[in-house]
């Protein structure tokens, strides 16, 4: 169960969250990053046809990659990212 409480801490870390429009976020469900930023809502999954900026960014950084992973790293870098956006809006600093 160790391995299992450490993946469970990375998974739902803020950084590995992604705002969707609802229709999106229902049909996406717990698909592999790899046909979340290269698949259209017309296949009934996919962040291409999002109009939200992280996804949308998300899509156009792994438009050229055949085999695009989310890693631990990735996770860690998008959650700090994330929490700089929120004290930035906060405090309004940039």
């Amino acid at each position: 169960m160790a391995g299992y409480n450490r993946f469970d801490d990375f998974v739902n870390k803020l950084g590995n969250k992604v705002l969707l429009e609802e229709k999106i976020n229902r049909t996406i469900g717990n698909k592999w990053f790899r046909i979340k930023v290269s698949t259209k809502l017309a296949d009934k999954t996919g962040y291409i046809d999002s109009n939200y900026p992280i996804a949308s960014d998300l899509v156009k950084k792994y438009a050229n990659n055949t085999k695009p992973y989310w890693c631990k790293k990735d996770i860690e870098d998008a959650t700090n990212a994330a929490a700089d956006r929120i004290v930035a809006f906060i405090f309004g600093k940039q």
